[in-house]
């Protein structure tokens, strides 16, 4: 669901996907996924307004927490790999991670994982903006007419593509 038409005063909009498949485990490529969509927003207002708002602040937490959970928690850095930087104790304690005492330097080589990801991150959702840009528009224009849109009318506007299945069936492209 993808809705301008929220009742709330502090949210412009909004988009609401699917529920996955699994839901008791999330993958990396889905977290990587995630942030690209969190991203998608202000990459889409950038292009077509030709500037930025704070209308993406809230996806650009997320999109930097998820990021840090990477690194920090889950041990799916590219540089640091298999660790955890987190106080597990106190994240059971408090629900919510601190991080535990590190050097200036560990804590850069962090800083540059999750600037990595949210940068790689960032460069997809741009290509996905400039690939799928008539179907952004059309979208837009369907979405001032209608204020919100279901799965159905964007299934029609790309084409009945199905959204999806499809990370499922590129991996599977991926493996043969």
């Amino acid at each position: 669901k993808i809705t301008i038409a929220t009742g709330e005063e502090d949210a412009l909009g909004y988009v609401m996907r699917s529920v996955r498949e699994n839901k008791y485990v999330t993958t990396q490529s889905e977290l990587l996924d995630d942030i690209c969509v969190l991203l998608g927003g202000r990459v889409a207002e950038s292009k077509i307004i030709g500037e930025i708002s704070i209308g993406s602040y809230d996806d650009l937490q997320r999109a930097s927490e998820l990021s840090r959970m990477m690194v920090e928690e889950l041990g799916m850095g590219k540089q640091l790999g298999l660790r955890t930087y987190t106080n597990n104790e106190q994240h059971v304690v408090e629900l919510g991670a601190k991080r535990r005492p590190i050097y200036d330097g560990l804590a850069a080589r962090i800083d540059e994982e999750i600037n990595q990801i949210l940068d790689e991150q960032l460069k997809i959702a741009e290509g996905l903006v400039d690939q799928y840009r008539a179907e952004l528009d059309k979208m837009v224009e369907l979405l001032m007419e209608k204020k919100t849109l279901g799965p159905e009318d964007v299934k029609e506007i790309f084409g009945g593509r199905n959204f999806k299945n499809s990370s499922s069936e590129d991996e599977e492209d991926k493996a043969s």
